[in-house]
């Protein structure tokens, strides 16, 4: 029982956090309907921005780049932050400044009630477009620091949730880091049988946006 007035002071401070975010224009795509169909639509398009962090799934690579920018058809276009993944693992350090080629789409939102909205896990990162990178064009070494220690920290934290938790790792993780890479699959679905799947990913996306959102 007495744990429970912190309980509603965390919701609190998350429900705070979602519609401060939502006053900034954080749910609102960088580019027009349109113009993300035509992008689409594009075997091939170029994106320019700085890694913030690294995540290494069971089947694929990924990489978070904020600040970044789209190349289609000789203007450019800045789409915030991104999420690129791919098939074999990629040796770049945090802060560096990647040029990527590769296919772009847009995060679609979920249509079954009660199921986890990818979308709006996403916009709450700044992330409204992820990509199948086929190359990394370009690597330029990044000016900031901080970057680094973020990843680094965010490594080490992993690693201690992996010790203390006994097999709940991929749990805690998820719901302290916004990483859900090591949450099994039978996990997933008594959460969304429970209609609390965005509890492994609302919790997490907020402490990972005060980390990163003014780097």
């Amino acid at each position: 029982m007495g744990r429970r007035p912190m309980c509603l002071v965390c919701l609190l401070l998350i429900t705070g956090i979602l519609l401060w975010q939502k006053a900034e224009g954080v749910w609102n795509s960088p580019l027009p309907p349109q113009m993300e169909a035509e992008v689409e639509a594009a075997e091939k398009v170029t994106v320019c921005g700085t890694l913030l962090r690294q995540v290494q799934g069971e089947n694929s690579h990924s990489l978070y780049l904020k600040h970044t920018y789209l190349t289609f058809q000789s203007k450019i276009y800045p789409i915030q932050t991104i999420r690129i993944f791919f098939s074999e693992t990629c040796s770049v350090q945090a802060g560096s400044v990647l040029k990527i080629e590769g296919s772009l789409y847009t995060v679609q939102k979920e249509r079954n009630p009660g199921a986890f909205d990818s979308r709006i896990y996403y916009a709450a990162q700044d992330i409204w477009y992820l990509m199948n990178g086929e190359r990394i064009l370009e690597v330029r070494p990044g000016k900031n620091p901080l970057p680094v220690w973020l990843e680094q920290l965010y490594g080490r934290l992993c690693n201690v949730m992996d010790e203390i938790s006994q097999g709940d790792g991929g749990i805690l993780k998820a719901m302290l880091l916004g990483e859900k890479s090591d949450v099994e699959e039978q996990t997933k679905d008594y959460y969304q049988m429970a209609g609390m799947l965005h509890l492994l990913a609302v919790s997490g996306v907020q402490t990972l946006s005060l980390a990163y959102m003014r780097l």
